[in-house]
């Protein structure tokens, strides 16, 4: 039986020498990455380069914005990175960092503040929550206060820093 419309059934398949438009250019897909995050400085030669980021803090993206390498460069940043669980002292450190305690703080102790919880975060991040209601997580972050005795305020920082992130969490705790 023949075709309905004239033309055989072979001549309906694309051909790959023809364009995918009329206009004759080929289709782009748009892809929007979520986080990305650019820098753009001046070097020492005088020319402008802007340097491309995963996420702010993230790894770089050493390829051209808009080529399918910096996609995938993207998408292997976006696989590599840890994702935190909701039972570690790390997200204590996020909760911390989401509520007015924090967010109330001025720009240069919020810094102070963030240098702290990062060397905590290093130490502490993968605790379990339930092990801070164990007694020895106490002289844990005592001995780690105790790390940094040649420079007593940097220990007393960094104590106060804990306090005050186990403080937010014990709010949490009453109102969960």
């Amino acid at each position: 039986m023949q075709p309905l419309t004239g033309y055989p059934a072979s001549s309906l398949q694309s051909n790959p020498s023809c364009h995918p438009t009329t206009n004759g250019r080929h289709r782009k897909m748009r892809v929007r990455l979520k986080g990305i995050n650019s820098f753009t400085t001046r070097l020492a030669d005088g020319t402008v380069k802007t340097y491309w980021y995963a996420w702010k803090g993230g790894p770089r993206i050493d390829a051209e914005p808009g080529t399918p390498e910096f996609v995938h460069l993207y998408g292997e940043a976006i696989t590599a990175k840890v994702k935190k669980s909701a039972e570690t002292f790390s997200s204590l450190i996020d909760y911390f960092k989401d509520q007015s305690e924090y967010t109330g703080l001025g720009d240069k102790t919020k810094r102070a503040y963030d240098l702290y919880l990062k060397l905590i975060d290093a130490k502490f991040g993968s605790m379990p929550v339930g092990a801070l209601e164990d007694r020895r997580a106490r002289g844990d972050f005592k001995a780690f206060r105790n790390m940094f005795v040649d420079t007593p305020r940097k220990a007393d920082y960094l104590w106060t820093t804990i306090a005050r992130v186990l403080s937010v969490a014990k709010d949490l705790a009453r109102f969960l």
